[in-house]
């Protein structure tokens, strides 16, 4: 069975408690990388260590402007856990 979490399905400036388009598929890809993805994926109780795949569905800033802090997250929780595999950034190269 396929679990899909969404993480965000704001615009491009998300409100207060929102986040911009993005979801996690079976716990171990990301779809795009929304403002506060690092933040959404602990509130939706998923573990940034175990995504496998960070996919972009389009080079949009909105689309990855959570990069830097989901990086650092899984950064600083693998310098406490053991590191994670890498994590594989995938792009259709679209704009």
């Amino acid at each position: 069975m396929t679990e899909i979490r969404i993480l965000g399905s704001a615009n491009y400036l998300p409100g207060p408690g929102r986040d911009t388009a993005s979801f996690v598929i079976n716990g171990v890809l990301q779809v795009d990388c929304g403002w506060y993805s690092a933040v959404r994926l602990q509130e939706c109780g998923l573990d940034v260590l175990k995504l496998r795949t960070l996919f972009f569905t389009h080079l949009h800033q909105d689309h990855y402007t959570g990069l830097a802090g989901l990086l650092y997250a899984r950064g600083m929780r693998g310098q406490r856990e053991g590191a994670p595999p890498p994590l594989r950034i995938v792009s259709n190269r679209k704009r």
